[in-house]
């Protein structure tokens, strides 16, 4: 194999462990994300009639 070749390859191993480790951090912050407005619409639910009992009297 020529030299060239070699280095195009890890080249691309490099930039391709780096675009997996961009995808995992994406992919984490996705599941956060998703977590954090399934409390917050328990919160809304939850707090919904307190806010209409204030906004009614």
């Amino acid at each position: 194999m020529k030299m060239e070749s070699i280095e195009n390859q890890i080249r691309a191993q490099k930039v391709k462990d780096h675009w997996t480790r961009l995808d995992r951090l994406f992919a984490g912050i996705g599941a956060e994300i998703a977590s954090l407005s399934i409390i917050l619409l328990a919160l809304m639910v939850l707090c919904a009639p307190v806010g209409f009992g204030l906004g009614a009297t």
